[in-house]
């Protein structure tokens, strides 16, 4: 959405040299990869992954036609794939650390569009150190697969709209690349986690805000497009959300949490850790500071940093408030 990218003095980036980006990038990849691949064995086999390893020896067509779990089978799909080709606790947690690993190159990709060379090597570098997301790439859970998903179709949205907004056709070979991708990784994410449905529903919805924000009349178009490949994604989905409806499980044993406790816990995983209220008051600075920046001046970078601090946390908690009880921190 941001267009053609504005030079450096416009936009404050630090630019890098070619070879020095591409060596820092490489080492923080380097360090990332080794991190979650070094320590997935190192911890126990946990209940829930127990439950995954089970579920993995249900036949493929029993994980995709019986609603016998919250999630959707994709991830207990590639777990399954996996068991016949390495022992049975590596399989169940090494999708989690390749598609965590994914998730760096991806970030940093997306992170260079909107804030340049310097802005995406800081990013890179708190996705590759993050504690919490380096716990879920040794966790044999869905949570790392989600991400990666997520972050792609945020990636190839952003693509998709610089295009349209540039004036490009449907007959342009970037654009229906693109357009393919996010259709893929948004059908991909909500065969992965049910959350992905809220994520989706709410990004779609902030995005075609700011279209309709930034150029009311030449917004018909893009919106009509973003529609379209939204559609691509939702049909081939149908099918598991009949089997969903199908069932009759309800998930309710969790604990739902009161707001503040909520926005507490949000900021203190959001933020860095073991800093007492110190994480928790950055970060509620950085959400008070991207809504100030996206009231006056409406663009992709400062959008999505209010859609991901405030925006998607508080669709979550208002849905679990309403249906059944989420964790906080998993959001």
């Amino acid at each position: 959405m941001t267009g053609t990218p504005k030079p450096a003095a416009e936009t404050g980036d630090i630019r890098l040299d070619w070879p020095m980006e591409v060596s820092i990038v490489v080492m923080l990849l380097l360090i990332g990869t080794v991190l979650r691949f070094s320590t997935i064995g190192m911890d126990s086999i946990w209940i829930d992954e127990g439950h995954t390893m089970a579920v993995a020896d249900l036949s493929f067509w029993h994980l995709w036609t019986v609603p016998f779990d919250t999630h959707p089978p994709l991830h207990v799909t590639f777990v399954k794939m996996l068991m016949g080709a390495v022992p049975t606790d590596l399989a169940l947690r090494l999708p989690s650390a390749i598609f965590s690993t994914a998730t760096m190159v991806v970030i940093y990709v997306l992170a260079r569009r909107l804030t340049g060379s310097f802005g995406a090597i800081v990013a890179l570098a708190v996705i590759a150190l993050s504690y919490t997301l380096l716990v879920y790439a040794n966790n044999g859970r869905n949570y790392a697969q989600l991400v990666f998903f997520l972050s792609l179709a945020c990636l190839s949205l952003q693509m998709v709209i610089d295009r349209l907004e540039a004036g490009r056709t449907r007959k342009d070979r970037g654009l229906v690349t693109w357009s393919a991708i996010y259709a893929v990784s948004a059908l991909a994410a909500l065969y992965t986690h049910n959350a992905a449905v809220l994520y989706l529903f709410s990004l779609n919805g902030m995005v075609c805000s700011l279209i309709l924000l930034r150029d009311r009349i030449s917004s018909a178009q893009t919106i009509l497009h973003i529609a379209a490949i939204n559609v691509l994604a939702l049909l081939p989905w149908l099918p598991w959300l009949s089997v969903m409806l199908g069932g009759s499980g309800a998930f309710n044993w969790l604990e739902q949490a009161s707001v503040q406790d909520a926005a507490f816990i949000l900021a203190a995983t959001a933020g860095p850790n073991q800093t007492g209220f110190v994480g928790p008051a950055i970060f509620f600075l950085a959400m008070l500071g991207g809504l100030w920046q996206v009231s006056l001046r409406p663009s992709w970078l400062m959008a999505m940093v209010w859609f991901h601090l405030a925006v998607v946390p508080g669709f979550i908690w208002i849905i679990g408030f309403v249906i059944q009880p989420v964790y906080m921190e998993r959001t």
